[in-house]
């Protein structure tokens, strides 16, 4: 029989593998086009530098590996250089020395493939015209931070932040996808929503399922996003619940992860209200894409409603 402890190695090994954890070594956000869109360096330069600290340029941006290479080469299109920015007051300690990270904007390229758009509009709720936008949409262009998974994750968040209203600046655009999260926005509700102090908006995704025909229903609910900064999601399996209540939760849960880091124990509760509590437990998520979760048992919650 195997034991606890080597069981509990096993399990610490799986939650540091970025591939189970969902941590995300560097972070995409996609920008939708109706035609095609002119960057402007100087614009882009001035824009960014307002949001996110003193900046240099590199003219080197061929020497930037793309993760987009293989949807360029498979469109035939001429691969044009990114443009590359050095944010100088945010460093990273690497083991053979220090580096500025980096904010990576790509050239417009067509949109050939809407398909990978199909799950983000499953789950776009909150904005009902989003898939007629998409569709009405031709051009795109793609933005990731480069050499910045090693800063705290709220000083890394607070860049892509920065690059993100920067290029809706500059660049006005119909729709914001963001990769890690699969979550499409309108650009006038995500400024918005920022200027709300609503950070998170855009970077986590809430998300409902059924998992059956039976009644009453049972039901996942879950956040996306989160764990591509190192911090756990959050998912609740329930049925017989009011899913605005437990939606209300989860997100007023996440802020507080994202405010105060992984601190929740297992076994521990965790609510909005003093009768009205989850049993938490660290797990690996029950719906892809596969990462690590804090799990919100609604037991508790239940039991707090009946006596309620």
């Amino acid at each position: 029989m195997t034991s606890d402890n080597k069981i509990k190695k096993k399990q610490e090994k799986e939650m540091n593998d970025d591939e189970v954890s969902g941590f995300a070594t560097v972070m995409m956000v996609e920008f939708l086009y109706d035609q095609i869109p002119e960057l402007d360096r100087n614009k882009l330069l001035s824009v960014l530098e307002q949001h996110t600290g003193t900046l240099k340029f590199s003219e080197e941006g061929k020497e930037i590996p793309s993760p987009f290479a293989m949807d360029f080469s498979a469109t035939g299109e001429d691969g044009l250089p990114p443009q590359v920015f050095f944010h100088m007051d945010h460093k990273v300690t690497f083991e053979d020395g220090v580096v500025p990270a980096q904010s990576v904007i790509h050239a417009p390229q067509p949109i050939r493939d809407f398909k990978r758009f199909d799950s983000a509009l499953q789950q776009s709720w909150h904005w009902p015209e989003a898939k007629q936008t998409v569709n009405s949409c031709t051009y795109s262009i793609r933005a990731h931070d480069l050499f910045a998974a090693n800063l705290p994750y709220k000083e890394r968040f607070e860049l892509i932040l920065g690059l993100v209203m920067a290029i809706v600046e500059a660049a006005p655009c119909k729709a914001i996808y963001w990769h890690t999260s699969d979550k499409l926005v309108a650009p006038t509700a995500y400024v918005e929503a920022i200027e709300l102090d609503e950070k998170l908006y855009g970077a986590v995704n809430l998300r409902l399922f059924n998992t059956g025909d039976t009644e009453p229903k049972e039901m996942i609910m879950d956040t996306l996003g989160l764990s591509a900064l190192g911090i756990p999601d959050v998912q609740c399996h329930f049925s017989d619940m009011d899913p605005t209540e437990i939606a209300r939760n989860l997100l007023l849960i996440s802020k507080y992860l994202y405010d105060q880091g992984d601190i929740v124990k297992n076994g521990e509760t965790i609510g909005t209200s003093a009768n009205k509590g989850y049993l938490c437990e660290h797990q690996q998520a029950l719906v892809i894409p596969a990462r690590y979760v804090l799990d919100l048992n609604p037991s508790i919650a239940q039991e707090a409603k009946i006596t309620d």
